[in-house]
């Protein structure tokens, strides 16, 4: 028998759950006042009355089926209490209760009473382990007897015996004899507890929870009902009928059970009973009720080693050594098989052995027969003691894998699980539910389905599945684990059962998506800053590249350069440096980092960091690491920035902010001249001589702390301070106090190296003069309240009192105006004060003050308030603890400014700088337009603006850039007469014009259609001019009617000045590239006519320098070079032959062939090009061809006998270019020659004279 523990438990918990809710249900009725009718006392005992009729014989039916002396006196008790309830219900009626000789009371007590003693005593009978002696004694007709006489007598006893009345209503216990008949049901409960068969059986698991009612009915219950049909009377005989229910539907339930194995036990058949029995691989063994062996099977006399005639006859006690309960079951068993006795044989030579022996019993006749079916497990012993320590070796090597098994009864949905895969699991085994939907309970929600439907699909498809999935553990932790499974079929081909194996790969799946993770990084890291690297194996000189180092070469991933090929991918120049620092690394160990110039597989151009080092084994180098890095686009800045440098330089000389520049050491290397109003004294007395790291002023100050962040690579925004420089210098100049706000920021290089700091000071010495002027005025006149307002009202400065202990919060006149309260029209609270701070403040408010008030510090802070009528301003606000209590601070003072004019100031200063750095870094015109647009909108608080630019064609205004609009797409199509608009007019005027009336009342066409639909009101029209020009006409416009002060006024007027030099300075650079443009057009003009001039010396090759020109050009294309290169090679081609004009013409015309000595002089025409061209900058890259279109590829050639990709390659391709127009053209010596032929002669050269490569180039274009 197989007990499920967590069963057990469940059932346990349930009924010391029954048994507390019914404790409670008692005490919560006992007083409760209420009475039900006779009618309902009536149903329910008609109720309980067939309840026990139906009961009992169903549980003697049960009895009958199969006997059990438990049933019969259960039976037994359920028939007779049906009699006796039977009985209660006519004693209990109006007609028969007139005619007994006891009161009614005592009649309805007495026959309630009777019957639960009755029925308690025989449940507890039928639960002790004397019952089944009892029943071998007596015949079950002889117990009915009883019974029936017993309830005969009982009945007799109401009838004719005078009762006395056994309810004392007015004592604490009303029916203390009710205990009586409780004592039984419990005794009989703890018996049955005590059997333990609650734990697996149906029927008595409810009989137990039916016994813990009864128990509680005649304990809790029924002894404190003080009169017929009060609550607690009703609800014992509602809670009996309960008790009833629970065994009715438990003896259902056990009458299922018994009648399926009795099924299962007809469907075997007598001749396969026959079969096992005589070809039983186990000893079978008869013998009679003397324990005399009267049969044996064949297996029984190999086991034992008697013949059958030995055996018959012989005592079973000479083969089999018997214990206490296997004699008791020989003598005692009759019918089916008992359950396995583990036994010792004994064999006829002496010997022993273990075994198992199964007995079961029938009849022969009248004789009663008994067999013994024995099994030698002498080698199951062996291997289950071998198993066992497999198991344990197995449990232990699952643990140091983390892996699992489990087994799945697909018939009965019982899951098995190794201990592993609870530890897995992070599941408790008694609580695990143990089926296939517990376990995909377990599965991660987002993998569930999946999971559920893979294992599905293994099964029908009869395939083994390996899949990785998640899943929660109850902590709610996620694991990941990789899950094998396999399943078995019977020979219909059913799935019977699951087999499988759980692993825990979570730290596995982890590393490996951190590798990818890492490796995805890296890859992003080396396109984003257009890295890679390298290695070289010094032995076998084999490299390595990553992707990054093939993107830099431009070459395919799967072909990798050699090393002496890498070596080429450097420009010319290059060569010796990057040989000899390679050299040097392998041969001294010497690391190198150089920029160089690079050509890529592509033939672009680029420059190139690159980095090597070497790499030990065994105390030698043999191999070398290395990175490269392409820095292209740094070095195209590096020339942008010394380009823009003066530029800078003069805008932060010009700016009122003061910039200071510190090296590495401290030293100062740089400053404005706003330093030099600053202080008084010229930057030469401090520039190389100061160092911010040693002064004593600085750290005084307080600055150095933020300097040395500054210096670890972090901006910093330094706190006002006050500053005093003197004794920093030997010039003292101007060196007074100021109160400096500073701002802190690292200079780096490519690498995110410190290489500078630059500290930049704003001179707060006035605004801060002046607060403490208004505070030590608002300390002088506390007196004086008028004059208090007065300085308040000027300063725009409001003061406050807040006294933390009661809330109250006491503010002034000025503070009110701030936050555009009345004075006398409002509640005032810190709470108040706090509801207009700006939402995207309150955190750091809240902050600061905490702060302030955990340090007792003074508090200050500036921010956003929004007022009263839903206006922005800048408050500063300022306080200070004055009284402590408990060491925590009891009131504050303080002051709120309105600083927004400051902060608008500020702002418009950033404004103008963000225009002045954008015009002045080489930015777009149109994306200069855009910033501009973008500051007006947001810092003039207008609704659209439009930039207009003058069309010199059409002498009209077209649209630039603008913003704000409904649709926009309408402003874009502008195209306005210059002086029928307004903005034709401030263009004409070269002024300002301003109109709060507009558009005006006219018809609404066009432009002004559209400036209607947009719900404008109010126009300001500034023109964009400079000194010398005007470029158009910039236009803001409001859905309100603008009254803008001069400040505005001014600030509009310099944002549109800046317009004006950023649109000059466009304009003069286009100016600049068009002159190049013309100047690049008249050298290739020159050129051209060099080569023509060349052509009229010998008119026998005219127009050969264009055809070759022409078809070099394609050539190289086809090889995919192009842009400026391309440019070279045809201004290269058409002076191939430019040092012809130093030969003579004897030579030059000769229709014959040259003497040695001729020759000599027509091969020096490369060389006389080279001297001729060398000299000119601008054609210094067009030299290749000119210089070396007679070398050939196999080093034949001339004038210097270069061979192989030595040639550069635009001279490869000219060679045979030369050559084919040679070719097919007529010469004084010779006529031209046939197509065919000139083709043969160019595939015969290929390797020889011409590179194979171009060869094959050059036939795709000619074929």
């Amino acid at each position: 028998m197989t007990i499920d523990f967590s069963k057990t438990k469940r059932r346990g918990l349930i009924y010391i759950a029954i048994f507390l809710f019914l404790i409670l249900l008692s005490f919560s009725f006992r007083e409760i006042d209420w009475q039900s009718t006779p009618e309902f006392h009536t149903v329910i005992e008609v109720i309980s009355m067939i309840s026990a009729l139906f009961i009992g014989v169903i549980i003697l039916i049960r009895y009958y089926s199969k006997k059990n002396a438990s049933f019969l006196f259960l039976g037994s008790a359920f028939v007779g209490t049906f009699i006796l309830e039977g009985y209660h219900l006519l004693f209990t009626s109006s007609y028969f209760v007139t005619n007994f000789h006891s009161v009614p009371t005592s009649i309805s007590t007495w026959s309630w009473f009777v019957p639960r003693v009755f029925l308690s005593g025989l449940l507890l009978i039928s639960g002790h382990p004397l019952n089944e002696t009892v029943v071998k004694k007596v015949t079950d007709k002889l117990v009915f007897g009883f019974i029936f006489i017993a309830t005969l007598a009982t009945i007799l006893f109401f009838t004719l015996a005078p009762l006395p009345k056994i309810i004392q209503p007015d004592s604490l216990i009303p029916r203390p004899r009710e205990f009586l008949p409780g004592i039984f049901f419990l005794s009989a409960l703890i018996l049955y507890l005590r059997k333990g068969l609650w734990k697996v059986d149906a029927f008595e698991h409810r009989l137990v929870m039916a016994l813990i009612i009864s128990t509680a009915i005649h304990s809790l219950f029924m002894p404190f009902s003080k009169q017929l049909f009060d609550p607690m009377y009703n609800l014992s005989h509602l809670m009996k009928i309960a008790s009833y229910l629970l065994i009715l539907s438990g003896t259902m339930v056990d009458i299922f059970v018994l009648f399926r194995q009795s099924e299962q036990a007809r469907l075997m058949s007598e001749e396969r009973f026959q079969a096992l029995f005589y070809a039983a691989p186990s000893s079978v063994i008869v013998f009679d009720q003397h324990k005399n062996i009267t049969f044996t099977n064949e297996q029984a006399e190999k086991t034992f080693g008697y013949s059958k005639i030995e055996f018959y006859g012989l005592a079973l006690q000479r083969v089999l050594q018997t214990d206490e309960l296997l004699g008791r079951d020989l003598d005692e068993h009759s019918g089916s098989l008992t359950d396995p006795h583990e036994i010792i044989g004994c064999r006829k030579d002496g010997s022993k052995f273990s075994a198992e022996v199964y007995l079961s019993s029938n009849i022969d006749g009248e004789e009663l027969l008994k067999t013994a079916i024995i099994i030698d497990i002498t080698d199951r012993i062996e291997a289950e003691e071998t198993l066992r320590e497999n198991n344990e070796k197995l449990k232990e090597a699952q643990r140091i894998a983390n892996l699992g098994h489990w087994e799945l009864d697909l018939l009965k949905d019982e899951l098995i699980w190794s201990e592993q895969i609870f530890h897995i699991f992070g599941l408790d085994p008694g609580s695990f539910e143990a089926n296939l939907d517990a376990f995909l309970a377990t599965i991660h929600t987002e993998d569930r389905v999946w999971v559920s439907k893979a294992f599905g699909d293994s099964v029908k498809n009869k395939t083994p599945y390996n899949i990785v999935h998640r899943i929660t553990r109850p902590n709610g932790e996620v694991r990941i684990v990789q899950e094998q499974c396999e399943t078995y079929y019977d020979d219909l081909g059913k799935p019977v059962r699951s087999l499988g194996t759980v692993i825990d790969i979570t730290e596995q799946k982890q590393a490996e998506d951190e590798i990818k993770r890492t490796n995805l990084i890296l890859r992003e890291a080396e396109q984003l800053a257009k890295f890679g690297g390298w290695e070289i194996d010094l032995n076998t000189l084999e490299t390595n590249f990553t992707d990054g180092t093939l993107d830099i070469y431009e070459l395919p991933y799967e072909d990798p350069p050699l090393l002496e090929k890498g070596i080429e991918f450097y420009a010319p120049e290059a060569r010796p440096i990057i040989s000899e620092a390679v050299i040097n690394a392998f041969e001294n160990n010497i690391p190198y980092d150089l920029e160089l110039p690079f050509i890529t597989a592509k033939g672009k151009n680029i420059w190139i960091r690159t980095i090597g080092k070497t790499g030990p084994l065994n105390g030698k180098s043999n191999k070398l690491y290395g990175t490269i890095q392409d820095i292209t686009e740094r070095k195209l800045r590096e020339e942008a920035l010394l380009k823009t440098e003066e530029r800078f330089q003069l805008t932060i000389n010009n700016s009122p902010s003061i910039y200071e520049v510190y090296d590495l050491d401290g030293v100062q290397v740089s400053v404005n001249k706003a330093y030099e109003d600053l202080w008084g004294f010229p930057a030469s007395h401090t520039v190389g001589k100061f160092n911010v790291l040693k002064s004593q002023e600085v750290v005084k100050s307080g600055l150095i702390e933020y300097i040395k962040r500054a210096y670890l690579g972090e901006s910093v925004v330094v706190p006002e301070y006050e500053y005093d420089p003197r004794g920093e210098t030997e010039a003292q100049g101007k060196g007074r106090i100021r109160w400096l706000s500073t701002r802190i920021y690292p200079l780096k290089d490519e690498d995110g190296k410190v290489t500078n700091i630059v500290i930049t000071h704003e001179d707060v010495s006035e605004r801060i003069n002046k607060e403490k002027e208004i505070l030590k005025f608002q300390e002088e006149l506390i007196s004086s309240q008028s004059r208090l307002r007065e300085a308040q009202t000027v300063a725009k400065m409001g003061s406050w009192e807040w006294d933390r202990v009661t809330r109250k919060f006491f503010w002034s006149v000025e503070m009110c105006r701030i936050l555009g309260y009345s004075p006398d029209n409002v509640g005032r609270s810190y709470e108040l004060v706090r509801s207009h701070v700006h939402p995207e403040d309150i955190e750091n408010y809240d902050y600061q003050l905490e702060q302030a008030t955990k340090h007792h510090s003074d508090f200050s802070i500036k921010l956003r308030i929004i007022c009263v009528d839903k206006t922005l301003k800048w408050v500063f606000i300022k306080g200070k603890f004055l009284g402590f209590k408990n060491k925590m601070p009891t009131r504050m003072i303080g002051i709120m400014q309105d600083i927004t004019d400051q902060e608008k100031n500020k702002e418009q200063m950033d404004t103008l700088q963000t225009i002045e750095l954008a015009a002045t870094s080489n930015l777009e015109l149109q994306n200069i337009f855009e910033i501009l647009v973008a500051q007006v909108l947001s810092l003039l608080d207008v609704d659209g603006v439009v930039i207009l630019l003058k069309d010199e064609g059409q002498n009209k205004l077209k649209f630039a850039a603008g913003g704000g609009f409904y649709s926009l797409s309408a402003v874009v199509e502008t195209n306005m007469k210059l002086g029928k608009s307004f903005a034709g007019t401030v263009y004409n005027e070269k002024r300002t014009i301003q109109s709060k009336n507009f558009p005006p009342k006219k018809r609404f066409t066009g432009f002004r259609k559209m400036l209607r639909e947009e719900n404008f009101v109010s126009f300001i029209g500034l023109p964009i001019i400079t000194k010398e020009n005007i470029f158009g006409v910039i236009e803001v416009y409001s859905r309100s009617f603008l009254s803008p002060n001069p400040e505005w006024l001014a600030f509009l007027e310099t944002i549109t000045s800046q317009a004006a030099r950023a649109i000059e300075n466009s304009y003069l650079i286009t100016g600049i590239k068009k002159s190049n443009e013309e100047l690049k057009l008249a050298y290739d003009k020159t050129i051209e006519g060099w080569s023509r001039a060349l052509e009229m010396r010998d008119y026998e090759i005219r127009g050969h320098s264009e055809r070759v020109t022409d078809m070099t050009v394609k050539l190289a294309q086809l090889m995919g070079i192009d842009g400026i290169e391309l440019d070279h090679i045809r201004r290269g081609a058409l002076l191939h032959d430019i040092g012809k004009m130093a030969i003579p013409d004897k030579i030059l015309h000769k229709p014959g062939d040259l003497d040695d000595e001729e020759w000599k002089q027509m091969k020096e025409h490369p060389v006389l090009a080279y001297k001729l061209l060398a000299p000119i900058e601008f054609l210094k890259p067009a030299l290749d061809i000119p210089h070396r279109h007679h070398e050939k590829w196999d080093g034949s050639g001339y004038p210097e006998g270069l061979s192989g990709k030595e040639i550069p390659i635009a001279a490869r391709i000219f060679a045979i270019i030369d050559v084919w127009d040679a070719l097919m053209s007529n010469r004084p010596y010779r006529d031209a020659w046939p197509k065919e032929k000139v083709l043969d002669h160019l595939r015969e050269q290929s390797g020889k004279h011409f590179d194979p490569e171009v060869v094959d180039a050059f036939f795709e274009i000619i074929m």
